[in-house]
């Protein structure tokens, strides 16, 4: 696990570097040739892929956490073998559908512009906290219907 973040933040920087020389080289070339377009990046870029590379980090061991609490829920109320347990196991499958939903958000995400990463953040970390309030609730629930 930790070898392949690794491995991830090595591809991204050399990617992000290929990226900042390819664009300088062509604006040199853009200036010798006399074309009066510049090209533009925005100054916030780096921090910003640097920023989501951190995020995606919290964001997956959440999600872990998410579908550990999960199982644990599922392991408790699959105990009892009663019409309304097996009831209740519907909204925990549900959850894991999607908690693995925002696995593979975090995980395709490649828009780099900030605005953009902003937006994704605001509402993934919406989603992210409703889940986790949702299993918070089930677990409450499924205590309090033992005792």
């Amino acid at each position: 696990m930790i070898k392949t973040n690794i491995f991830n933040v090595t591809r991204l920087i050399f990617i992000m570097t290929a990226i900042i020389v390819g664009f300088r080289k062509g604006s040199e070339h853009k200036e010798k040739i006399g074309e009066s377009a510049s090209v533009f990046i925005h100054p916030n870029f780096v921090d910003t892929m640097g920023d989501f590379m951190d995020y995606k980090v919290a964001a997956v061991k959440k999600i872990r956490q998410n579908n550990y609490k999960i199982a644990i829920l599922k392991e408790k109320l699959g105990e009892n073998k009663c019409e309304a347990t097996i009831e209740n196991l519907k909204p925990l499958d549900e959850l894991e559908k999607i908690n693995i939903d925002l696995n593979f958000r975090i995980q395709q995400y490649k828009d780099a512009t900030p605005e953009k990463w902003l937006e994704f953040k605001h509402h993934f970390n919406k989603d992210i906290n409703k889940i986790g309030k949702s299993i918070s609730e089930m677990a409450l629930n499924s205590n309090s219907a033992n005792y």
